[in-house]
């Protein structure tokens, strides 16, 4: 069974290729995929902070900041770059400090939860975060900057 001819538009427009009746469409599902995978990734890495902007952005030194992780003191979601060094999403800082709640959240979110999926969740508005009025979602990041109940937004982390 091939795909419909809107179906096959759709995926032309988002970049496919090699679309014919004969095509491997889970290939090209997952080729997709790893696309827009790839693209959050290189946004990530772009926006995200080094060790020494995370470490001015805190107020501290870069040896501060690296005790501070090793140690456990100061909880930073942080991952490896490209290049093998840490860097720090931009979502869990606020006003030249961590986000309340950080490191609960942190607490929360599974070992095996993939970078992009963690920041995407974090940046992205939820429609169970629903500020005084109902017209009013916001992201994780920005619900609990907001200073809101922390506890929706460590249910959903857990689930990540």
């Amino acid at each position: 069974m091939g795909l419909s001819t809107k179906e096959m538009e759709i995926l032309r427009e988002g970049g496919a290729s090699g679309l014919d009746d004969t095509a491997d469409i889970n290939k090209v599902a997952y080729d997709l995929g790893r696309e827009v995978l790839e693209r959050e990734w290189h946004r990530i890495l772009q926006d995200a902070l080094d060790e020494d902007g995370a470490a001015l952005l805190l107020g501290i030194s870069r040896e501060t900041l690296r005790e501070r992780i090793h140690s456990q003191q100061l909880q930073l979601y942080k991952t490896v770059s490209q290049t093998g060094s840490w860097i720090f999403p931009r979502w869990q800082f606020s006003k030249g400090d961590l986000i309340p709640h950080l490191e609960t959240l942190l607490g929360a979110l599974s070992l095996e939860a993939h970078p992009v999926t963690v920041c995407r969740f974090m940046i992205t508005e939820n429609q169970d975060l629903e500020g005084d009025t109902t017209d009013c979602r916001y992201t994780p990041s920005a619900w609990l900057v907001r200073g809101y109940d922390p506890a929706p937004v460590i249910v959903q982390a857990k689930d990540l």
